[in-house]
Order: C-alpha cells, then sequence, then structure tokens
C-alpha cells in the first residue's frame, strides 16, 4: 500500500490544495438538518498542452520497479484521459479501492483491514501519519468524481461531489489532507520540496465553513504566492504564468440555504436570490496575503 498508492494520492492532495484558487467554481448546498453537498470544480483547460506535452517528455521507457511501473501506469492513463475525442464520466472513489482489492483477491473491509494492521506494525511512521491516512481514505470513500476532456476542445475539467452530514466535515477533510503532506514527504513520493511547501501554503487559505444554527460562518485568507515560491527563480516564474493563466477571474462560491436570507455581513457576499447567496473575491485580492474574509449570514429557519 504504501508507495503503490502515493502517485493517487499526490494527485488528489494536488487537486485539493488547488480548489479555491485555481480556475474554479464551487456550490454548496445545506439542508434543513444541517447534512448537505459540496462539489467544486476546476478548469483545468488553459495548462492541457502543458500537461500533454509533459507527460509525452516523461516517457522514457520500460520501467524497471515497482513504483516506476505504478507511474508509468498512471501516466498512461492521464494521457488517454487527455487524447480521448470526448470523456465525461462520474465514478465513485471507492470504486477505485474495491477494484484495487479485487486485483488483490480480497474484499475492500480485507484490504482495508491489512492495510491498517501493516501500518500498525510499522514503527517507522507517527501516529498522526496513520490517522491522517485512514482519516483521508474514510473522507475519500463518500466521494465522487467527474472527469470531464475533450481533445478537439483542448478542455480538461475535474469535478469532487462530497456529501456531508456536517459541514464541519469539509474543514476536517481539507486539515486531513494537509497532515499527509509531511507523509509524502518522508515516504519517496516523488513530491519536490518546494511543491510540498506550496501545498502546504494552499491548505492554509482553504475556505472554511462553520454552521451554528442559523448562522453560517465562512472564512478566507489570502494566498501569498512569493511564499509560495521562496527564492527559487524558475518557481517565482511558474508564479508568474499561474497568475497569467488565472487571467481576472473571481474566486467565487455559491451557497444555497434551507431558508430566507435574513442578513450578511460582508461586502464580498451578495444575495443571489431568497435562498442563495454568492462569495466573490477578486483574483488581485485573493492572492493578497494580508487578505482576511470573514463573513456571517444568518438564515430563517
Amino acid at each position: 500500500m504504501k508507495i503503490k498508492f502515493l502517485p493517487i494520492l499526490t494527485l488528489l492532495i494536488a487537486s485539493f490544495a488547488l480548489t479555491s484558487c485555481f480556475n474554479a467554481s464551487e456550490e454548496l448546498w445545506i439542508d434543513s438538518d444541517g447534512t448537505g453537498r459540496y462539489e467544486s470544480t476546476n478548469d483545468f483547460s488553459s495548462l492541457y498542452p502543458f500537461m500533454l506535452m509533459g507527460l509525452q517528455q516523461g516517457d522514457t521507457g520500460d520501467s524497471a520497479t515497482e513504483e516506476e511501473e505504478d507511474e508509468k501506469d498512471f501516466e498512461n492513463d492521464m494521457k488517454r484521459l487527455l487524447l480521448a475525442e470526448k470523456t465525461d464520466t462520474v465514478f465513485d472513489l471507492s470504486g477505485i479501492f474495491a477494484a484495487a482489492a479485487a486485483e488483490k483477491g480480497v474484499t475492500l473491509d480485507q484490504m482495508m483491514a491489512e492495510m491498517e494492521a501493516e501500518m500498525k506494525a510499522d514503527d517507522t511512521m507517527p501516529e498522526d501519519q496513520k490517522e491522517a491516512i485512514f482519516g483521508m481514505i474514510k473522507g475519500l470513500m463518500d466521494m465522487k468524481l467527474r472527469m470531464q476532456a475533450s481533445q478537439a476542445e483542448q478542455m480538461l475539467k475535474t469535478t469532487s461531489i462530497q456529501r456531508f452530514q456536517n459541514l464541519n466535515e469539509l474543514t476536517n477533510f481539507g486539515e486531513t489532507m494537509s497532515g499527509l503532506i509531511p507523509l509524502l514527504a518522508g515516504a519517496g513520493g516523488g513530491v519536490p520540496t518546494e511543491a510540498l511547501g506550496a501545498m502546504d501554503q494552499l491548505f492554509n487559505s482553504m475556505t472554511q465553513f462553520d454552521l451554528d444554527g442559523r448562522t453560517l460562518r465562512i472564512r478566507r485568507a489570502g494566498i501569498d504566492l512569493q511564499a509560495l515560491a521562496g527564492d527559487n527563480a524558475e518557481a517565482q516564474q511558474s508564479i508568474g504564468m499561474l497568475k497569467m493563466f488565472l487571467g481576472n477571474q473571481p474566486y467565487r462560491l455559491v451557497v444555497h440555504l434551507p431558508g430566507k436570507v435574513k442578513k450578511i455581513s460582508s461586502d464580498y457576499v451578495t444575495k443571489v436570490d431568497k435562498t442563495t447567496v454568492a462569495l466573490e473575491i477578486p483574483m488581485s485580492e485573493l492572492f493578497n496575503p494580508d487578505l482576511r474574509v470573514d463573513a456571517e449570514i444568518t438564515f430563517k429557519g
């Protein structure tokens, strides 16, 4: 389990970290009992040619180790996705783990028990990292992922669909994903130190939710691009390219509430209709490290 799943975990963590800062549209539905659904669509179309070029340049022939074979299989899957005439599919992430278990000739529960026993026996892995892994996997089990791609349109979009029993689960899931960053650094995940630092910075600036009765609190911090790049000239150049790709599209989150909106405490939040609000932050402000958005929306029961 340790190495085989790391490329997949790395991709999922990176995708989750980029939520709310890339060309993303987010939507949150809250039901009257506090349960609900969260969807985030990341549009990577502006990077389509560069992603394909990177995958093609990374093709180095035969793989020598099991880890290299897993990474090559992953790269081939990405190539097929990017070169497809048109793809639009939704699948449960739990199915990925179930398929992996079937390949080993065991059930999903048996594979999970085996993973847990293996990690408990591993004295080199701190307990908090073990808890982070299982917390993340359990969170993934309830998620669906929609993949859209088109070679003709050079389009690539991913939409994560996550149901929750409690709104705090969204925040807790992000914190759990963040807890895996040290694991990737120490387990040979093939993730550069600079990239790990960038992911940590992005996680720290993710949107936070808190629901207390009929009051929804939304908090959001700005992203420090200079901290992402540090003193690395190449990283600074990459950050400049990222800003160019992002353009002037604002960060936007639409929230559907279970009752009529009564009061909004922030200029960043506007009322869309009787039960819907939208949080919108200009890109120039989103990349201000001093930005602190703390909005409260109260609604009728």
